[in-house]
């Protein structure tokens, strides 16, 4: 009995010992099919990367092309995992295991969900080239357009939905789908406000019944907070095809008197004196630009009875941005063509020496005019890509180069909303700052001035930030020069040639204390004067106290910048007595876009 028993036992952890290998086995096998699978979702994951490393590529036919089968092969990947981790014996025998089953039920997951981001985005690639394939020039095709805005609206709420729970994952299976979420969020917020867009594109376009425009030519080398709306057009949009009636000088629309548009008691009380609402090339001193259309629009009424839907403001930086897209055009008047990198150095320089003593400068005027009816008339018989030309404008507005103001007020709003108004107080109001060089004599000498901007930032213990502000102005017009239009003297303001004299304003945080400020423009506003010699600089110096301006720990500096022929230099260094802040104690960099800054713990 004894012997059959010690037989039974032994029996039985032999059997024990085999079937604890085979789990054994099962576990290992499973494992490694685990990582096998995560493994081919990370190279997934690294061939999205490189798409999004290289997304001007997407600015072209054949980079979407490219992209569209790397999106395919990734789509492939992912149902092959996922295929792999359904039928799996192994996977399937220890899937009841509390460890491992959570772990590949979380990876099958994230396969899923791969495979349904892939297949989304290769849709909207094809409607991408749908639309690219259907618009040609200066016509857009409004169906294309309607369908991508229908896929768009439905991959938010796809990726919406693809935001889930981590819990009882690990590590890297937690790792990867916490990647996974945060890009599924910021991409479905970047769809929403995608199709947002999209929605006033197809009205801007006429895709609601026809569309006017007040289309303002605005001169760089004569600053306000823009370029001066020296030129006035209208640009016409039905059924998504865009036609422009060209420009004429704003002095083809004389007014009797101001406006009936209301000023703000800021803006009055600091620009009042340069008649904003009356004198067509002072629209724009302020730096709200949705004031500015606003007052733009009633000129334009007021001089010919037309009413408009909105007004374009645009200046020579987007007229080169354009001509990125076209390629060279050819202009009687001028001898050599006319690009993308000499369009700016023609038009607000080499002109005026051209014509240097013209009182009327009318063959400058028709030579501009005609440049940019070349640039437009080009758009409409050449294939623009539409990706690439929604990225030019995009940059463009970005450094508030081309500005949009609508009439209808939902229009207008979204418009403000996603940076297009030229509005300076849009985004963290309470951290904002805005310096513009404004000219106050007829001359059109901007284009020999170089402006730089320093802040010096002391964090105090309390969180309270003390900002000094130095502005460096130089002016590199030429010495010793005849009288002309360019180089003035105006006789008024200006008394010898390459004099520069205008104002310095440098708007503040909203809330901050600066001494002397007037609230305008959502923000506050103080002033310095500029009068330069050629050769000369000048520096300005402001101090502004940010009460409470940590916020969490953390600092941010939001910089938005005038639209000038040579983009602001801006540097600034921060030192914190309230604990330590990561991010660089020194930057420099060239304003050509709004910026924020941050510092963090």
């Amino acid at each position: 009995m004894e012997t059959s028993h010690g037989t039974r036992r032994r029996n039985l952890l032999l059997v024990l010992a085999a079937l604890g290998a085979v789990v054994v086995v099962l576990v290992v096998v499973a494992l490694v099919q685990l990582l096998g699978v995560r493994s081919s979702l990370d190279g997934a994951r690294a061939s999205i990367a490189r798409i999004e490393s290289t997304k001007s590529d997407l600015l072209t036919r054949s980079g979407r092309t490219s992209a569209r089968r790397t999106l395919v092969q990734v789509r492939s990947e992912a149902r092959s995992a996922q295929r792999t981790l359904e039928g799996s014996a192994p996977l399937s025998w220890v899937g009841h295991l509390p460890v491992v089953g959570t772990q590949s039920a979380g990876l099958g997951q994230l396969a899923s969900d791969l495979a349904s981001t892939s297949q989304a985005s290769i849709r909207l690639l094809d409607d991408v080239q749908r639309l690219d394939a259907s618009s040609q020039g200066s016509s857009i095709s409004l169906p294309a357009l309607r369908m991508l805005r229908t896929d768009v609206a439905t991959t938010a709420s796809t990726l919406a939905g693809l935001d889930r729970s981590g819990s009882g994952l690990l590590w890297p299976v937690s790792g990867a789908r916490q990647r996974f979420n945060e890009k599924a969020r910021q991409a479905s917020a970047d769809m929403r406000r995608g199709d947002e867009i999209l929605g006033y594109a197809i009205s801007f376009l006429g895709g609601d019944g026809p569309r006017r425009y007040l289309l303002a030519a605005e001169n760089t080398s004569e600053m306000r907070d823009q370029g001066s709306p020296l030129s006035i057009g209208q640009l016409t949009t039905v059924d998504g095809k865009i036609d422009s009636e060209g420009t004429a000088p704003y002095t083809d629309y004389p007014l009797s008197g101001p406006v009936d548009v209301p000023i703000p008691t800021g803006t009055q009380s600091v620009f009042g004196i340069d008649r904003p609402t009356q004198l067509w090339q002072n629209a724009n001193v302020t730096a709200d630009f949705p004031f500015s259309g606003s007052v733009l629009r009633a000129m334009y009424l007021k001089a010919t009875g037309t009413a408009d839907d909105g007004v374009v403001a645009l200046d020579v930086h987007a007229l080169a941005g354009l001509l990125t897209l076209t390629g060279p055009v050819t202009v009687a008047g001028i001898s050599q063509p006319v690009t993308a990198q000499n369009v700016t150095y023609l038009l607000m320089h080499q002109l005026y020496v051209t014509y240097p003593a013209s009182p009327d400068q009318s063959e400058r005027k028709v030579t501009l005019a005609a440049v940019a009816s070349a640039v437009v008339h080009r758009i409409s018989e050449v294939h623009v890509d539409p990706a690439a030309l929604v990225h030019v404008l995009s940059n463009e507005v970005a450094g508030r180069h081309l500005l949009l103001w609508d009439a209808t007020a939902a229009n207008e709003d979204l418009v403000r909303r996603y940076g297009a108004s030229g509005a300076i107080d849009t985004d963290l109001p309470g951290r904002t700052f805005h310096l513009a060089v404004e000219n106050a004599t007829a001359t059109k000498l901007d284009f020999y001035l170089h402006t730089a901007i320093h802040q010096n930032v002391l964090i105090e213990p309390g969180g309270t930030a003390r900002i000094y502000t130095t502005v460096t102005v130089r002016n590199d017009a030429p010495a010793g020069q005849r009288p002309s239009y360019q180089l003035g003297p105006d006789n008024n303001a200006s008394h010898t040639p390459g004099q520069y004299v205008g104002p310095a304003y440098l708007w503040v945080p909203r809330g901050a204390e600066q001494q002397g400020a007037t609230a305008e423009s959502g923000l506050q506003v103080v002033g310095g004067n500029v009068d330069l010699l050629p050769g000369e600089r000048t520096t300005l110096r402001f101090s502004t106290i940010i009460p409470h301006a940590l916020r969490g720990g953390s600092l941010d500096l939001r910089w938005v910048p005038q639209p000038e022929i040579r983009p602001q230099r801006l540097s600034i260094d921060v030192v914190s007595n309230a604990g330590a802040l990561h991010g660089p104690r020194h930057l420099s960099t060239l304003l050509q876009r709004t910026t924020v800054f941050h510092w963090g713990r």
